[in-house]
């Protein structure tokens, strides 16, 4: 696959394009005061909250939470590769990026190239042996019986390997591919014993799988009879990561797109009998669980799925544990459960299209799936504290402070055990102290505080320097402006400036570039912008001595209880010379 582009090229070229004329090429943008406005052509919506700033050359959508530079734009807007989006931008700027470049010259793009060549001759072979071999009889057979016509078959390019050992090999050979790169497709083995290479798919119904692009980049085999396994997928390969690619993205795409959420199920009949009846916004995970990798694909089209499963045993388990991906990003989950022994395609058979989407519509949110399932039986009192103790588990990486309000209230109910019980519980999982002494939340009011010093910060190069000399990370009590401010400090040390978009690229959580987004494209004018940070600054000053104060009448009441005069001499000393910097 295509290596990395040294950051010096990658900043050349983000430097030598302009973000508002490359947007507007695809978004009609209008100025609207320092920045512009436009609708945003990753989620549907009425009124603009799409905004571009030039100044910092990045855009966000305070819709949705899209946003990023240039390269970023191409590759959510474009499904660009990172190193396909810096070599258009390259070419548009007039940047020549060295053939030496790792990824970028001959042998590594041939090879990248090589290995699509295979995967496509492998898609064309797969079909015409389904559709005009006398061997694929036996799979035209199969795909009648699961109500699958010819148009469908060929509208998602579906196919059949023979038998042979070496029938696609042969194939390739002609069109000048090397058994070695076959294997490097996943299309071929190398024989254990021997010279040689054999067919890695044989006698198997062929599911071509792309990427969002529409490019082959692997394939699924199902047997027909009870062969096992019953399921074969690629190998991973530089062009293949099971845990990063979803069946029918490339179809479903813009439809999830246009529908703000996507629908996933677990078969790859499952996902065609889904298109079949009009849910467009429907993908198949490929043999795995769902993963980050997953989410984070979706989460370029939109930020809410709907999980399909059998309402039996299995399926119930498999619903509870997705809930364990989702807790801690940005995306939201809900369940439909489909009637025990059912799946997608069965339903799709016997009710039509009628019938799989009213069972779509019944969902209900995962959360509130989660809660029911885990609180289910729990009536003895021992019973109960053991869910309450799961449900706290869970509650306790839920982010947002209203949807985890919301959660413990339903938790309570279902539970049937006061509110302040599971705050408790909550509270002792978070690390905070009981009710009464100082706990993480104290401060929550602070934030709003940071946010207009990080805002500052951005905006005005001098403000951020004064800043790095009065504070560090550690005042800042939310964790994604501690993150920003933590980055943001180190490039201000190092270089004397702000640069967003490589700000951009050195935070890890997907919910720090959009706070970091939202903070860099705000509006607002300031009379005198070192005065205002500097009333910032002196309000978090004081925060620290405050917290580091009440940190240590918690340490100087246990001092005392414990009867340990040396140390509390010493911390009423230090409480001392902290009142001192508070006056």
């Amino acid at each position: 696959m295509e290596g990395l582009i040294p950051d010096d090229i990658v900043e050349r070229v983000r430097s030598g394009v302009d973000i508002v004329e490359l947007i507007s090429e695809r978004v009609s943008l209008k100025k609207r005061g320092a920045n512009y406005l436009g609708l945003c052509p990753f989620h549907n919506e009425k009124t603009p909250s799409f905004t571009v700033s030039p100044a910092k050359q990045i855009f966000h959508c305070f819709g949705c939470g899209a946003g990023g530079d240039a390269v970023g734009f191409l590759i959510r807007h474009d499904n660009f590769t990172f190193p396909e989006a810096v070599r258009r931008l390259a070419e548009r700027a007039g940047i020549e990026i060295p053939e030496s470049t790792p990824g970028v010259g001959r042998s590594g793009k041939g090879e990248y190239e090589a290995t699509l060549k295979a995967n496509l001759e492998a898609a064309e072979f797969y079909s015409d042996c389904l559709h005009k071999s006398k061997e694929g009889e036996k799979a035209r057979a199969y795909l009648k019986k699961r109500g699958i016509t010819d148009e469908v078959a060929r509208e998602h390019v579906l196919g059949y390997s023979p038998s042979g050992w070496d029938g696609l090999l042969g194939r390739l050979g002609k069109k000048g591919i090397a058994p070695e790169s076959a294997e490097k497709s996943g299309l071929a083995v190398k024989r254990s014993t021997g010279q040689g290479h054999y067919d890695r798919f044989r006698d198997r119904l062929m599911f071509p799988i792309k990427d969002v692009r529409g490019r082959v980049i692997g394939f699924g085999g199902r047997t027909m009879g009870d062969d096992e396994p019953k399921y074969l997928n690629s190998p991973e390969t530089a062009l293949f990561k099971k845990g990063d690619t979803l069946y029918l993205i490339d179809t479903a795409a813009e439809p999830i797109r246009k529908k703000g959420y996507a629908v996933i199920v677990e078969g790859y009949m499952d996902a065609i009998a889904c298109h079949r009846a009009g849910v467009s916004n429907a993908v198949a995970t490929l043999g795995t669980a769902l993963t980050p990798g997953h989410l984070r694909l979706l989460g370029r089209y939109a930020k809410k799925v709907m999980l399909v499963f059998d309402s039996d045993a299995a399926g119930l388990k498999a619903a509870e544990r997705s809930l364990e991906v989702f807790l801690g990003t940005e995306m939201t989950a809900k369940v439909a459960l489909l009637p025990q022994g059912d799946d997608p395609d069965s339903l799709f058979k016997r009710e039509g299209a009628a019938g799989l989407t009213e069972r779509l519509k019944a969902s209900e949110g995962l959360m509130d799936f989660v809660i029911r399932r885990v609180s289910s039986g729990a009536n003895a009192i021992e019973e109960k504290v053991a869910a309450a103790s799961a449900l706290t588990g869970i509650l306790a990486r839920v982010t947002n402070g209203v949807e985890r309000s919301h959660y413990i209230k339903r938790s309570a109910e279902v539970l049937g055990v006061p509110e302040s019980a599971l705050v408790e519980e909550l509270n002792k999982k978070l690390g905070r102290t009981v009710a009464g002494r100082p706990g993480k939340q104290a401060f929550a009011a602070a934030s709003r505080l940071e946010e207009e010093l990080l805002h500052l910060a951005i905006r005005y190069p001098e403000v951020a320097v004064e800043a790095v000399g009065e504070l560090g990370p550690d005042d800042f009590s939310d964790a994604k402006l501690r993150a920003i401010a933590a980055k943001l400090f180190e490039m201000v040390e190092a270089e004397g400036e702000v640069n967003v978009p490589r700000l951009l690229d050195t935070l890890k959580e997907q919910a720090e570039k959009e706070m970091l987004l939202a903070l860099s494209v705000r509006g607002g004018e300031y009379d005198d912008p070192a005065a205002s940070a500097r009333g910032s600054v002196a309000r978090l000053l004081k925060g620290r001595v405050d917290r580091r104060l009440a940190e240590l009448s918690r340490q100087m009441k246990e001092a005392e209880e414990n009867k340990d005069l040396d140390l509390l001499n010493k911390l009423q000393k230090e409480f001392i010379e902290w009142q001192k910097k508070k006056s």
